[in-house]
C-alpha cells in the first residue's frame, strides 16, 4: 500500500491487473496470466520508482519529509446524501428492523456466490469493492422478482494536484529549472468522487503541513517542493516534486586591457576586453556603452580608435538568464591622439537651448592639455576679428546684444596643432517682459482692480533669446518673495498689493510690477422706500401678515456697495418679465402685489429679495 501511494503509475498497472485477475477470478489460467503481469510490472516499475527518488535526491540535495498517515474512512455526504466507502476497505451487512443507529442488528455471515456454474458457498463473508463509483447491494423478492437497489459509492481513486508556478522570468538549463525575483507558488486539487479534504505541501524537508495560500519564494538557494492531496475517504496521492533554484545574484564582470596603455591612458590601437561570471542560471548578455552613447550588445573585442582625443568612460555590465541585473561598472580612461585638446569653460549665468545663451557678466576660459609634449600656447578668435592668445586670464565678449561664434583650439611644442574648435554664443542682455491678466470678474477704476473670491490672477511672462526661467511675486502684508506656479486668488476683502517680476535663463530680472487689487465678495444693499405710510395690515390665505397701503402708491428703489458699486437694480413685479429700474414703481391696481428686486455689483456679486403687500382703496 505504501509503494502505491508513492508512485502514481505503478498504482495504476496495479490496479489494472487488480482488475484482470478479479474479472477472470473463476479462469484458473485467467488468474496466473494476471499475476505474473503484475509481478512483472511492479518488478519494473519499482527500479523506475527508486532511480527517480535517488535522481531528485541527488541533484538538489534536499532530503523529503515523510507523507503523513491518513487513515481511511468513510465519509458521509449529508448535502448530496451519498456515502463514499473506501474501495480497499471490506463491507459487512448487518440487518436491523428499525432505522435507529442504537437499534439491534444482525451481521449476515451465509453468503453464496453465483456464478455460470449456479451457487457455490462463499469463501468470505465480506464484500470486497474492486471498482470506484456507483455500487449497489441488491435483494430480489423471490417470488414478484421485485429488486431493491442499496445504492453507494466506492471511492479507490486518488486526487489530483497541480502546482501554479508564476514568475517573471525563468530559465531551463538540461535538467535545472532556475527562476528570477518575485516567485510565487499555489496549487489546485480535483477528486472525482468523494472531494478533496486538503493539500500538503512541503518545502525543503520540512513538515508537511496543509497549504493555506500562495507561496512566496523570496530567497536565494535551491527548493524542493513536495505536495499531495488526500480525498475525504483517506486516500492519498502520491507525493509530487518540483526542484528548482531561486536566482536572485546578478553576474560578476570585469574588463582587461590589450594592446599599447599605460595605466589607464590608451593609444588608439588598444583594446578592452569584457568577461562575466554567474554561478547559478548564467550569463546571458553583457552590455556595454562609451560616454553617452546607447548600450550595445558585447560580443567581441572592443576598440577604441574611433572615440576621439581625451577622457573617457566604458560602462558595462551584464544580465543573467532570469534578467539578475549587474550594477553598472565603469572604467575612466583617457585616449591620447597627440595633439592638444582644449576646452571652453564657460562661468556664470548660462543656458544650453537649442543655442548657448550668455549674459554680460559670464566670463570664458579655456584648458588645454597634451598627453606627450605639452602645450605651447592656446588661441582664440571673436567672430572675424584677430586671432588672441590665451593668457590664463577670464575673457569676456563685446557688449552688444547678438549671436557670436568663438574659435579657439592650441598648438604642442613640436607645432601641432589642433583643429579649431568652435561654440556659438547668443549673448541676452534684455530681460524678459512679464504682464497680468484677470480670469473671472473684475472691474478696473483708477489704477485698482475689484475682484471676487473667484477670480484668478494669471501672472505670465515672455522672453525672445535664452526664455523665461520664472516669475516671482510677493503680496504686501501677506506673503513674502515666492515663485509662481498657480494663478493668485484672494478668499478675504481687502485690498491687496502685488510686485512681480520675471527673470530669464541667463538672470536678467525684470523691474517690479505693481498690481492693486481689491478682493469683493459682499453683494449690493437694496434700499426700499415707499410713497405712502401704510395704512393697517391683513393675513392672507397662507396665514402671512402684509401690510396695506393705498392706490397709487410709488417704491422708491436704491442699491448701495460698499466696495467696487453697484451696476444696477432690476425689478420682476407679480412674475412678470424682468426689467432694469430706472423710475419709482407706481401700484394703481388693489390686491396682493409682489416685488422681486435684484442688484448686482460690478464684480458680479448678486443680491435678490421680495416685497410683497396689498393696496387697497
Amino acid at each position: 500500500m505504501l509503494f502505491i501511494i508513492r508512485n502514481h503509475s505503478l498504482y495504476v498497472i496495479m490496479n489494472i491487473s487488480i482488475f484482470l485477475y478479479r474479472l477472470f477470478s473463476d479462469a484458473r489460467l485467467m488468474r496466473r496470466t494476471s499475476l505474473f503481469l503484475f509481478l512483472i510490472l511492479f518488478f519494473l516499475f519499482g527500479i523506475s520508482q527508486s532511480t527517480d527518488q535517488v535522481f531528485a535526491q541527488s541533484s538538489v540535495q534536499i532530503n523529503e519529509a515523510q507523507p503523513l498517515e491518513h487513515p481511511l474512512k468513510v465519509f458521509q455526504d449529508r448535502e448530496r446524501e451519498r456515502i463514499y466507502w473506501p474501495q480497499e476497505l471490506p463491507v459487512y451487512v448487518w440487518l436491523s428492523s428499525s432505522p435507529e443507529p442504537g437499534a439491534t442488528k444482525h451481521r449476515l455471515k451465509n453468503a453464496q456466490l453465483k456464478n455460470e456454474d449456479g451457487y457455490s458457498p462463499a469463501e468470505q463473508e465480506k464484500i470486497n469493492l474492486e471498482l470506484s463509483g456507483n455500487q449497489f447491494i441488491r435483494w430480489v423478492n423471490y417470488e414478484t422478482k421485485d429488486t431493491l437497489m442499496l445504492q453507494f459509492q466506492s471511492d479507490g481513486d486518488t486526487p489530483e494536484t497541480q502546482i501554479d508556478i508564476t514568475a517573471p522570468n525563468q530559465y531551463r538549463a538540461g535538467n535545472s529549472q532556475f527562476y528570477g525575483e518575485k516567485l510565487q507558488a499555489s496549487f489546485t486539487s480535483e477528486d472525482t468522487h468523494a472531494g478533496v479534504n486538503d493539500i500538503y505541501t512541503s518545502v525543503n524537508g520540512a513538515d508537511y503541513s496543509p497549504f493555506f495560500g500562495t507561496y512566496n519564494f523570496n530567497q536565494e538557494k535551491k527548493y524542493l517542493v513536495t505536495f499531495y492531496s488526500v480525498d475525504n475517504v483517506g486516500n492519498a496521492e502520491i507525493v509530487q516534486r518540483r526542484a528548482f533554484t531561486v536566482d536572485l545574484s546578478a553576474p560578476n564582470s570585469r574588463h582587461t586591457i590589450t594592446g599599447t596603455h599605460t595605466g589607464s591612458t590608451l593609444a588608439p590601437t588598444a583594446g578592452i576586453k569584457l568577461e562575466s561570471g554567474d554561478e547559478l542560471s548564467g550569463v546571458k548578455t553583457i552590455r556595454y556603452f562609451f560616454d553617452e552613447e546607447s548600450p550595445q550588445t558585447y560580443s567581441s573585442e572592443l576598440s577604441v580608435s574611433g572615440l576621439g582625443e581625451g577622457d573617457h568612460t566604458l560602462t558595462y555590465f551584464a544580465t543573467d538568464n532570469v534578467t539578475n541585473q549587474e550594477r553598472e561598472r565603469t572604467f575612466a580612461f583617457y585616449l591620447d591622439e597627440t595633439t592638444p585638446r582644449t576646452d571652453l569653460i564657460v562661468e556664470g549665468d548660462q543656458f544650453e537651448g537649442n543655442r548657448l545663451f550668455v549674459s554680460e557678466h559670464t566670463e570664458y576660459r579655456l584648458e588645454s592639455s597634451d598627453n606627450k609634449t605639452g602645450v605651447q600656447s592656446v588661441f582664440y578668435t571673436i567672430d572675424s576679428g584677430n586671432e588672441q592668445t590665451f593668457n590664463g586670464e577670464n575673457f569676456t565678449l563685446p557688449g552688444e546684444e547678438k549671436s557670436y561664434r568663438l574659435a579657439f583650439g592650441a598648438v604642442d611644442n613640436v607645432e601641432n596643432r589642433e583643429a579649431q574648435n568652435t561654440q556659438t554664443l547668443v549673448l541676452d542682455k534684455t530681460p524678459p517682459t512679464s504682464d497680468h491678466t484677470f480670469d473671472g470678474k473684475s472691474f478696473t477704476q483708477r489704477g485698482q482692480t475689484w475682484i471676487t473670491s473667484q477670480t484668478q490672477i494669471i501672472l505670465s511672462s515672455d522672453d525672445e533669446l535664452s526664455g523665461v526661467e520664472n516669475i516671482r511675486f510677493s503680496v504686501e502684508g501677506e506673503r513674502e518673495s515666492e515663485l509662481y506656479e498657480t494663478p493668485l486668488s484672494f478668499s478675504n476683502e481687502g485690498r491687496y498689493t502685488i510686485h512681480y517680476f520675471g527673470t530669464d535663463r541667463v538672470q536678467n530680472e525684470e523691474e517690479k510690477i505693481t498690481v492693486i487689487v481689491i478682493a469683493d465678495n459682499t453683494a449690493p444693499e437694496i434700499i426700499k422706500n415707499f410713497s405712502s405710510g401704510k395704512i393697517g395690515s391683513s393675513t392672507t390665505e397662507n396665514g402671512s401678515v402684509l401690510d396695506q397701503y393705498p392706490v397709487d402708491t410709488q417704491i422708491y428703489l436704491a442699491a448701495t456697495d460698499a466696495s467696487s458699486g453697484a451696476d444696477g437694480i432690476w425689478y420682476r413685479i407679480n412674475e412678470g418679465d424682468e426689467s432694469a429700474y430706472a423710475t419709482p414703481l407706481t401700484f394703481s391696481e388693489p390686491g396682493e402685489h409682489s416685488v422681486m428686486i435684484k442688484s448686482i455689483d460690478r464684480v458680479g456679486n448678486e443680491i435678490e429679495e421680495e416685497l410683497r403687500f396689498i393696496i387697497v382703496e
